[in-house]
């Protein structure tokens, strides 16, 4: 304290400028952000008084807006990709030597899809097949590959097709290799999507998605249930991933509820074979 006139003391606020250190937290392992939050101190008559805390030592509640946890909740959290199975011949998804595995067509969602995201394809209405509404297969993507890596893997040597094999070997889905000298892409065996439009858009996407965690239905697929009103099948071309977390984790759920009774991997013969 520092009397500044008889019967009269003014605290002495200097320390206060002088930044004093805030005791460490369990958060300083996370860094410091290059500029101090500043907050201004209003107390009786003295105003203005300017001081600094450390970042770090506020609850993280604190230091990021709402609206940064919820871009990092979505980012973090599982996706579900839903589709339309078109055709389903046992080439895209490929399920058999056991992997699932998604290396042409839909190059949208091989380019985006990550480790620990879903896959569902449904059947289709068209060509009088009426399997709309139906799931063909689900798979969880457990790794990804780039095309080259993906024709070198010995594990995937029997995904390479075998057109004189019987139809889970001619419809091998692993086709396409990089060739250096001509700088373009190539099949050393060709099988499927032989037109240069096919193979172009194939490799636009240089990303194999891989599952060994999957079921295959095919064209035996159930009917896929509605989870409190809400539908996951997709109709017409392109995709759906946009789903509630807390569906997502019921799909899962009742995927697991499926294969805790024995479905798992192959179940049933492609639609198309």
């Amino acid at each position: 304290m520092v009397q500044t006139s008889p019967g009269c003391l003014t605290p002495d606020l200097g320390h206060i400028r002088q930044r004093p250190r805030v005791p460490k937290t369990d958060n300083h392992h996370l860094g410091k952000p290059e500029h101090p939050i500043n907050a201004t101190l209003s107390s009786g008559k003295k105003r203005g008084l300017q001081f600094s805390i450390d970042f770090p030592s506020l609850p993280r509640v604190l230091r990021y807006p709402s609206s940064v946890w919820k871009t990092v909740k979505q980012v973090e959290m599982t996706k579900l990709y839903s589709y339309v199975l078109r055709w389903d011949t046992g080439f895209a998804p490929n399920p058999y030597h056991g992997f699932c595995t998604l290396a042409c067509c839909k190059g949208q969602i091989r380019g985006r899809a990550e480790v620990g995201d879903w896959i569902m394809g449904t059947g289709s209405d068209a060509r009088g097949k009426w399997r709309g509404n139906h799931i063909s297969y689900a798979m969880r993507v457990t790794e990804v590959l780039t095309f080259d890596e993906y024709w070198r893997d010995e594990r995937f040597l029997a995904k390479r097709p075998n057109l004189d094999g019987d139809p889970t070997e001619s419809c091998g889905d692993n086709i396409y290799q990089f060739d250096y000298e001509t700088g373009s892409w190539c099949q050393e065996i060709p099988a499927y999507h032989c037109e240069s439009s096919e193979m172009e858009k194939d490799t636009s996407v240089d990303r194999v998605l891989i599952s060994g965690d999957f079921i295959y239905w095919g064209g035996s697929g159930p009917l896929l249930p509605e989870f409190r009103g809400w539908n996951l099948f997709k109709t017409g071309p392109g995709y759906k991933v946009k789903f509630p977390e807390w569906l997502v984790e019921e799909f899962i759920a009742w995927i697991r509820g499926r294969q805790a009774e024995g479905q798992k991997g192959v179940c049933g013969k492609p639609m198309d074979s």
